[in-house]
């Protein structure tokens, strides 16, 4: 709590706008110390809520306890929690991306299995000792499913020719074979 008030209180006093006013103000020896006092409180109050929103949510002693039954330090926990962060916004931008509207044409949904995903997703947080094992998952499958994704749904939009989207279909069922692989490896290791 010190910290992000720390951090928030040097946000407010080293902004290029608050030292302008307080500049302004001392130099003008105006009546506009009430008025600065207050943009300075607001802006304080706006930079603390930025920093503690950056904060990971608190841990559930159930989470806690199911981290440290799985032998992670404290230290393992915050990486843990901060790498699956960082896969679960990846996952929200992908998941839009599989949704098609037109039912005629070649649906994303049909090659990659948004369900796999979670599920895959959850397997690593039930086991997060093996949060290494699920690395090519994490940076190079989905990084490379959310590319394949957008130049499917790029090469659809403007009606590109269906060679270049058979193509594109291609790479997709290749990425979604490559996470069922990824998937299945990751579950034996977890048995």
């Amino acid at each position: 709590m010190k910290k992000i008030c720390k951090r928030a209180w040097d946000q407010v006093l080293y902004s290029p706008f608050n030292v302008f006013l307080i500049l302004a103000a001392w130099g003008l020896e105006l009546k506009f110390w009430p008025t600065l006092a207050s943009i300075l409180l607001v802006n304080f109050a706006i930079c603390y809520y930025l920093e503690a929103k950056k904060r990971a949510p608190r841990i559930s002693r159930k989470n806690y306890q199911h981290y440290k039954d799985h032998g992670l330090s404290d230290q393992d926990i915050h990486y843990f929690r901060q790498e699956m962060a960082a896969c679960l916004d990846q996952i929200e931008r992908i998941l839009p991306l599989m949704v098609t509207r037109d039912s005629r044409r070649y649906r994303a949904q049909d090659q990659v299995n948004s369900k796999q995903i979670k599920a895959y997703f959850h397997a690593i947080q039930q086991q997060p000792h093996l949060l290494a094992d699920s690395a090519d998952f994490r940076y190079q499958l989905l990084p490379h499913l959310e590319k394949e994704l957008r130049h499917y749904q790029a090469l659809d939009s403007v009606g590109e020719d269906a060679d270049e989207r058979a193509a594109s279909r291609d790479r997709l069922d290749q990425v979604n074979q490559e996470i069922k692989a990824s998937y299945q490896d990751f579950l034996k290791l977890s048995i």
